[in-house]
């Protein structure tokens, strides 16, 4: 989460420049959204009284378990006071009606004296029975810093075992982890936003796999890109009704920071290779509402029977922090946006090219898939035309086929940062991206 000293200094900003930060607003990418906002927010029971909460993440039981359908872990968010951002439980019988389940005390991971506790996975282990929470340990005091991963399980909910170390990390940061199970085996999701944290413009999403929910492999690439913004927080669900892997995500606008952030719904075959649309699922709406200046950390989950996808998304307004509940029919959803997905996956001959990370920072990877063999000629270009580097020129049979470029030119030297644009082209299409070099 962001460090309060820090959004104390942004707020202060954010007051002085609140004028024209709603008029840059307007050229933000995708200013509209899908879907219509929740009119207010939800009551939602905190240990320290405030009822503001950001990070939710929900598990619901059709049948119930021990008593419950829906599980929530969130942390407390006072003002944006991350020194109450703790993991904590509630429950519901019908998603929108919270409350702390009998007999639990919050939060269920003790308060650090130096640090924070933060953006909490909850997770159903079906081979266990267990609820499983995982969540970001943050120590911070002056200048040092140690980030580490870390879970606790409960058998009932509401006793919780103590907290397990997965791995401990600096400076990289781990951000966000969504962990789903599925095939016997553990997924976990989760964002690398390197040392600069929440106003990193080299995001990047990775993924890992585990047999047993505690020892996991190293990271593999994830490519995903949101055009115009950098991924900061993500939720992932699989949804066997459809075979796909669905994703929401809070992404703000390259050169902005985590204050900013949208949320935007991803889709994927393989969990690796995700689709994007243009513009948010649910944006800011800039009027005296509850969720006016940012929309953060979101779970959601699907319902075959009804055909609804239910959201609760975190947000707020002059730093009250709340959470919001919205739900809609997905196929109606789905014929919506059928239209508007972009015309490169419709193409009979080529389904998709996009570069990931963006920005470049030591290097991006540029990933195209071809539904027929052909020649394919990918060269970089400077923004003004300038020809920097023959990056492909090479014959390729159908498929996923990835190229790397590490930013020098045909000398061999590091380009100059700035935007930069790749030309891809065969016998029957031609196409072209444009990119950050950001060192």
């Amino acid at each position: 989460m962001i460090p309060i000293y820090k959004l104390k200094l942004f707020f202060v900003s954010l007051f002085i420049l609140f004028g024209f930060g709603i008029l840059f607003a307007q050229d933000y990418p995708g200013r509209d959204s899908y879907l219509n906002n929740a009119e207010s927010f939800l009551n939602t029971p905190t240990y320290d009284g405030s009822g503001e909460v950001v990070h939710p993440s929900v598990v619901c039981f059709p049948d119930s378990w021990n008593n419950y359908k829906y599980w929530m872990a969130m942390t407390p968010y006072p003002d944006g006071n991350n020194k109450y951002e703790n993991p904590s439980i509630l429950v519901s019988d019908d998603g929108i009606k919270w409350i702390v389940p009998n007999g639990l005390a919050n939060p269920v991971v003790e308060r650090l004296k130096y640090g924070y506790n933060a953006d909490p996975d909850i997770l159903y282990n079906p081979n266990t029975d267990e609820l499983w929470i995982y969540y970001i340990e943050s120590i911070t005091r002056r200048k040092y810093q140690r980030y580490s991963l870390k879970y606790l399980k409960s058998s009932d909910g509401i006793n919780w075992s103590s907290p397990g170390i997965i791995f401990e990390y600096e400076p990289v940061q781990i951000v966000s982890p969504s962990i789903i199970y599925k095939d016997s085996k553990y997924v976990m999701w989760s964002v690398n936003s390197g040392e600069e944290g929440w106003q990193s413009n080299r995001n990047f999403i990775e993924m890992r796999c585990s047999t047993d929910g505690i020892n996991w492999t190293p990271p593999g690439k994830v490519f995903l890109f949101q055009k115009g913004y950098i991924v900061w927080h993500i939720d992932v669900l699989y949804n066997p009704a459809f075979n796909e892997y669905w994703m929401l995500v809070a992404a703000y606008p390259v050169g902005m920071n985590a204050l900013y952030t949208r949320l935007f719904f991803v889709k994927s075959k393989d969990g690796i290779f995700w689709d994007a649309l243009d513009k948010p699922i649910i944006d800011c709406i800039y009027k005296n509402k509850w969720d006016s200046q940012c929309i953060y950390r979101s779970t959601f989950i699907y319902d075959e029977l009804t055909d609804n996808v239910k959201i609760w998304y975190s947000a707020y307004d002059n730093f009250d922090w709340h959470i919001g509940y919205i739900k809609f029919e997905y196929m109606l959803f789905y014929q919506k946006i059928s239209d508007l997905l972009s015309k490169d996956f419709k193409d009979k001959n080529f389904v998709g090219l996009q570069n990931i990370p963006n920005p470049l920072v030591n290097e991006t990877t540029i990933v195209f898939e071809l539904k027929e063999s052909s020649n394919v000629r990918i060269d970089i270009y400077s923004i003004i035309g300038k020809k920097v580097k023959s990056l492909v020129n090479f014959y390729y049979s159908p498929g996923i086929h990835t190229t790397s470029w590490d930013g020098k030119n045909e000398q061999g030297l590091n380009v100059a940062n700035g935007m930069y644009l790749y030309n891809f082209r065969t016998e029957k299409i031609k196409k072209s991206r444009t990119f950050i070099v950001l060192r």
